[in-house]
């Protein structure tokens, strides 16, 4: 099966062409811009892990280390 985001990548730049050929740099730009974001937002929303909370999840081995 194939990987969907993989899919993704490599269809951007034939779009990101396509957008450039139609409307020119300005829809590239925006094409480019709103993943870019979106991310800033999606990190801007995570929340810190501390190292008590993290202790207590499973899968932890100990590799986070007090500073």
């Amino acid at each position: 099966m194939t990987d969907p985001h993989a899919l993704g990548a490599s269809f951007t730049p034939y779009l990101a062409e396509l957008l450039l050929a139609r409307g020119g740099l300005s829809w590239v730009r925006l094409f480019v811009s709103i993943p870019g974001c979106v991310a800033c937002v999606a990190v801007s929303l995570t929340t810190d892990v501390s190292l008590d909370d993290a202790k207590s999840r499973p899968g932890w081995r100990g590799r986070m280390r007090r500073e």
